[in-house]
């Protein structure tokens, strides 16, 4: 019963820890996307 109950705690763990790390991923994409758009603007509006 307690070995149920680490492998299916593990397995949530794993799961927050991978759905954690691609919405961490998005977030420094995206703002890696705006940085490069930031970036651009000027130097099409000069």
């Amino acid at each position: 019963m307690m070995a149920r109950y680490l492998l299916v705690n593990s397995t949530l763990n794993s799961g927050f820890g991978l759905v954690t790390l691609f919405g961490l991923t998005g977030v420094i994409a995206s703002l890696a996307l705006i940085q490069q758009g930031i970036d651009i603007s000027p130097a099409g509006m000069v």
